[in-house]
């Protein structure tokens, strides 16, 4: 599909959105093995979805989000022009509280695969009428914009301009995606109960029971009170930063500014100055911060290296319920370059919390401070490869 066509299309869909005209998604191909996976065949459904979504993650906590308005509904792309989700922002008829839901149309993927509450999704920034929505998996939002016969990727979460090479990256990664979950047939029940408002009263948690066990725990969720802070030298330590005013809250680092101390990890980390960290530099770079500051820390990867074999749901849940902040560091794009070996579009966040109600979520701190706590469905196929950074 041409970049002329996307745009036509989306004035068509807002043109008669109104009049709640159904509109067909084509199949999207399953890449990586060349099956096709089924799709979501009407922009009703997403709708419904993401509408249900407030209530079925958040439970008797969310009286307040039985009436929800829709104000945007926008298709993401990947950077194959393939369409592979929706971007909801919802509103609280009752409070005006603002939220926003990433759908899959992939019914053999998690149906939500992100959600946040306090805040539209970034997408509310990009013009629709000059720019697609990309979607790269799980916090990594981009946008494409065609002037003439140029195209321009746009990082949003950093708003600058890719280069190059790294545009290309992306596009040859997203064509090896995959857009299907560990488990399909779960994915598709969990879609039919969010299609269903009467499902959403009564949700079952019995998929959840065993997670819950294996923690020890009867509690189905756990925030904890991490800062937030806006994206400063790179991803890396600027969620290092966060996990270590946390978790080192009464030592002499506390009373260092968030800037000082994102500067400082980054020097330590060899953060280049587009703001890539390399993973294996996390750990030596935060011990050696803390040192300079008169505290000893214990930091270490997982020595499972990258990896959701290694990097469990649990053990993620274990380490927030011993009130200990972490960082996470996803991996979406795992095409090797000479620049890049693991791959160009990783992403570092803080782990503040996790949620176990209807799913697997893992509750973490985007580097910008207007995102909130956001929702990350460690099960979508969207959610990437992990690999968890541990401050002791």
């Amino acid at each position: 599909m041409m970049g002329s066509d996307l745009f036509m299309n989306k004035k068509i869909k807002n043109l008669l959105s109104t009049l709640l005209l159904t509109i067909f998604i084509s199949s999207i191909g399953n890449y990586a093995t060349g099956v096709q996976a089924s799709a979501i065949d009407n922009i009703s459904t997403i709708s419904t979805i993401a509408k249900n979504t407030p209530k079925y993650l958040l439970g008797n906590t969310s009286e307040d989000w039985n009436a929800v308005s829709i104000i945007n509904n926008r298709p993401l792309y990947d950077f194959n022009n393939k369409l592979i989700a929706y971007s909801v922002d919802l509103k609280n008829k009752i409070n005006d509280e603002k939220a926003y839901v990433i759908v899959s149309v992939n019914e053999e993927d998690e149906p939500i695969i992100e959600f946040a509450i306090g805040h539209f999704s970034p997408y509310d920034k990009v013009d629709e009428n000059s720019q697609t929505c990309i979607y790269d998996g799980v916090l990594s939002y981009y946008s494409k914009q065609i002037q003439a016969s140029t195209t321009k990727y746009y990082d949003i979460n950093k708003n600058y301009e890719l280069g190059d090479l790294a545009a290309q990256d992306l596009i040859s990664s997203s064509k090896n995606k995959r857009y299907t979950s560990l488990n399909p047939i779960k994915s598709k029940e969990t879609r039919n109960k969010l299609m269903s408002t009467n499902n959403i009263n009564n949700a079952d948690v019995s998929n959840t029971k065993a997670i819950i066990n294996n923690l020890a725990t009867a509690s189905t969720s756990k925030i904890l009170s991490v800062p937030r802070y806006q994206w400063y030298k790179g991803c890396a330590p600027t969620s290092a930063a966060m996990v270590i005013k946390y978790n080192y809250s009464s030592s002499y680092v506390s009373t260092v500014s968030s800037t000082t101390l994102i500067a400082k990890l980054a020097t330590n980390m060899y953060t280049n100055s587009a703001g890539s960290t390399y993973t294996t530099n996390l750990p030596s770079g935060v011990i050696a911060t803390m040192v300079a500051y008169g505290v000893s820390s214990h930091c270490y990867n997982d020595t499972s290296g990258s990896g959701k074999a290694g990097n469990t749901f649990a053990e993620y849940c274990s380490e927030i319920n011993s009130n200990k902040s972490l960082e996470v560091s996803l991996f979406g794009n795992t095409t090797p370059t000479t620049a890049y070996p693991s791959g160009f579009g990783d992403h570092s966040v803080a782990g503040i919390g996790y949620s176990t109600y209807n799913g697997s979520y893992e509750i973490v701190n985007d580097t910008s401070v207007s995102d909130g706590a956001i929702y990350c469905n460690y099960n979508s196929s969207s959610f990437g490869t992990p690999w968890y950074t541990y401050f002791h």
